[in-house]
């Protein structure tokens, strides 16, 4: 990762004798003035003459302070004889008012010294060398010189860029005449981060698209920091909307819903409200090409876009609430609906459907201030709205996953933004980050999924026209956007000569006579499908003869996603023999388990698995390497439930039972299982022994054995061996003590 180093040369503060003839003077008249107008305030210790003679003496030490404190300086003067506390404190003081002035003095002599620059061909991935002009001063020799950096790195949300702390360069070394400096001792292309001790995350931003980085992470302590973990990753390239340089824009209007290709074309009427019906709320579902509204009378509709098609999903008489806005997610087929209260004035719900208005059901109740923008984000698992509100309003946020689970309903709510008049909102999807429009303050933040980093990203703005945004979509890294009378869209420009780079906001012709509700980007990367970042994991086979039974685990959610995060993945997986390499490729897997078939007997696989979507797939997982067996046709495995003993092939099926406890009337549990030839040695919950031969089918207990906690077979020298954990032993058949 890059940074740059930010140098500066810092005078220390050296006694020049052409500045000192003042010092000294000013300071010891200043005692006496200060000494005529605090007469009352001195002790008996050090009375008012006390006070003039080390106030003065301390301002004849201020050059020795040069090197040390004020408050040595004054102690070393009489080491013999210790100062009343008083005495010492007026010497230090007197000190200090010298060593004030002579700063003072020695500053408007200097100036502010000028920048240093880098010498060509001198910057190297550990070193670089500086050339400084320094000023010019008649004891220029006297003039001690040090160089200072520090990392240039984006500071969180109410901090101050000074907090990045200054660090002296210790390797740097001045050349004879003093003006060039090599600086030795750089790490390259580094920048570094703590990361708290309960963080198992972090989220590293403002890379590059397109670019390999090398992450290290190390634990440390005051003792020092261990071996690094290293991983190396690589950015995907920026997406773009492809050959479209103004994308299609759906616009929702008071009684229509337009599409207009380009801003000089006449708009296309995709949809018109019987009856001029006013419209409240609108959303779009670009895979399924459908449109969702709800009106006035409280009817919420779905509109095929390919017949014109209208179905009323829900309807006024079957709902307790006013239908208001909406928002689609395209990914899980779900409807999020804003209402009100039916005869509870400001009351406010959020309620969820499918997209046929079905399963129906109260996401969250006991809103007293209307959300004034929702939207859902499933590819990284929330629901976020905005409230306008002097105590209440900011960005709020829920997981997903909370809707139907057992949280409390006052835990699954978080504001993540306190602001009082948020606007609309739109979302970076694959950079975790809500684009969040801040309508004080004329402008468009990116805030991260948990509300913890806020950065201005339009703050080179020729006019901007953000004081009002009711809806806000993005393409191709312009925003496009409505304050319910006009839609506004962003143009680019970057100065050729000068390298300024502004943005300036434009106003789209005036389409229609009614009032401006939604601006959709009408393609599909607006509502993409998620690729999955990281590769499954935990990766695991049973071989047989012929075919291995494998599973895995679904690739893990990066830190900032919810729980809800959609992850309904295919899964490909890679299967290749060890010695020929020959490698065959299983695709369209819907479930987090497979089981290959016409494998080779005794012979070595190699296995891998990975995730993907119609987007793209995921990092291969690691490796798993096993053998088929030889001949699996006598091979078994047995293992116990609740209510039997079974048996099966190593892959865990063609399962036969064994021993039928209802059958036997056997009430306890079996915790421990052995076999020796045919008969089975069974380790119960009462800690007693059951045989059982499979031969002949008898079933007996072992006697004289009591408090086992498990068991074991030596075949070869056909001894039964057991523990017992009351007297910490281990016994054989024999009962010879054989362990402790």
């Amino acid at each position: 990762m890059n940074y740059i180093w930010f140098l500066c040369l810092l005078v220390s503060a050296v006694s020049l004798e052409f500045l000192d003839a003042d010092v000294e003077s000013q300071c010891i008249e200043n005692c006496s003035q200060q000494n005529q107008t605090d007469k009352v305030h001195y002790g008996y210790a050090c009375d008012h003459s006390c006070h003039i003679d080390q106030c003065t003496k301390g301002c004849s030490l201020w050059k020795q302070a040069l090197s040390r404190t004020c408050h040595e300086a004054c102690q070393q003067q009489s080491p013999q004889t210790p100062q009343p506390p008083a005495a010492l404190l007026y010497c230090t003081a007197g000190c200090s008012d010298a060593l004030s002035r002579y700063s003072a003095v020695l500053r408007g002599a200097v100036g502010r010294p000028p920048a240093p620059a880098l010498l060509a061909d001198s910057l190297a991935p550990t070193h670089l060398r500086l050339e400084w002009r320094p000023p010019k001063l008649n004891a220029l020799a006297a003039l001690g010189r040090h160089v200072q950096w520090r990392y240039e790195d984006a500071q969180p949300q109410g901090q101050h860029q000074g907090q990045q702390q200054w660090q002296y360069a210790r390797a740097a070394k001045w050349d004879a005449d003093g003006r060039t400096v090599l600086v030795e001792g750089l790490q390259p292309y580094s920048k570094y981060r703590d990361v708290p001790p309960d963080n198992s995350f972090v989220m590293v931003r403002d890379l590059h698209p397109g670019k390999n980085y090398t992450i290290e992470i190390r634990m440390r302590n005051k003792r020092g920091s261990g071996p690094p973990a290293v991983a190396t990753v690589s950015t995907p390239t920026e997406p773009q909307t492809k050959d479209v340089e103004q994308p299609p824009l759906m616009l929702g209007t008071e009684y229509s819903i337009l599409e207009l290709t380009h801003i000089l074309d006449e708009p296309t009427n995709v949809y018109r409200s019987p009856r001029n019906v006013p419209l409240r709320g609108i959303s779009l579902h670009i895979n399924k090409k459908l449109l969702f509204i709800t009106d006035t009378l409280g009817y919420v509709s779905k509109i095929i876009l390919k017949d014109d098609t209208r179905l009323n999903i829900l309807t006024p008489q079957n709902l307790d609430f006013m239908p208001l806005d909406l928002t689609v997610d395209w990914l899980n087929d779900h409807l999020y609906i804003i209402g009100e209260i039916k005869y509870e004035m400001q009351k406010y719900v959020i309620k969820r459907c499918d997209i046929n208005g079905d399963a129906l059901i109260t996401v969250q109740s006991g809103l007293y201030v209307k959300p004034s923008s929702i939207q859902v984000d499933p590819i990284n698992g929330y629901l976020f709205w905005t409230l306008q509100d002097y105590s209440k309003g900011g960005l709020y946020r829920m997981d997903i996953a909370d809707i139907d689970g057992p949280t409390k309903y006052y835990d699954k709510v978080k504001r993540i933004v306190n602001e009082t008049d948020l606007g609309a909102f739109t979302f970076e999807y694959n950079n975790f980050n809500v684009l969040l429009s801040f309508q004080k303050q004329n402008t468009i933040k990116s805030v991260t999924l948990d509300g913890k980093e806020i950065k201005d990203i339009r703050t080179s703005v020729i006019s901007p026209k953000l004081q009002k945004v009711i809806s806000l979509v993005m393409a191709n890294k312009k925003f496009y956007w409505t304050d319910g009378v006009d839609v506004f869209m962003e143009e680019y420009h970057e100065d050729p000569i000068t390298g300024s780079k502004s943005y300036f906001h434009n106003t789209i012709p005036h389409l229609t006579n009614g009032a401006y509700k939604k601006v959709f980007i009408n393609l599909p990367s607006s509502q993409p499908w998620p690729t999955p970042i990281n590769p499954p994991t935990n990766l695991q086979a049973i071989f047989e003869s012929n075919a291995a039974k494998t599973r895995w685990q679904a690739p893990r959610l990066v830190g900032l996603q919810g729980k809800g995060a959609w992850q309904n993945w295919t899964y490909e997986m890679m299967v290749t023999e060890a010695n020929s390499l020959k490698t065959i490729i299983k695709t369209g897997i819907n479930a987090s388990n497979f089981i290959i078939t016409d494998l080779k007997e005794s012979t070595e696989y190699i296995l891998k698995i990975a995730a993907y979507t119609k987007s793209g797939r995921s990092p291969w997982s690691s490796e798993f390497r096993g053998y088929t067996l030889k001949n699996a046709s006598n091979k078994s495995i047995l293992w116990s439930t609740s209510d039997s003993l079974l048996q099966s092939n190593v892959a865990g099926e063609e399962i036969t039972t064994v021993l039928d406890k209802k059958r036997h009337r056997l009430k306890m549990e079996f915790t421990d299982i052995t076999w020796h030839k045919d008969k089975i040695y069974i380790v119960t919950n009462n800690s007693q022994v059951l045989w059982y031969n499979m031969t002949n089918r008898e079933l007996g207990k072992l006697m004289d054995v009591d408090s086992i906690l498990s068991m074991a077979v030596d075949w070869i020298g056909e001894k039964l061996y057991w523990s017992n954990p009351k007297q910490q032993l281990c016994f054989s058949r024999s009962y010879e003590v054989i362990s402790m």
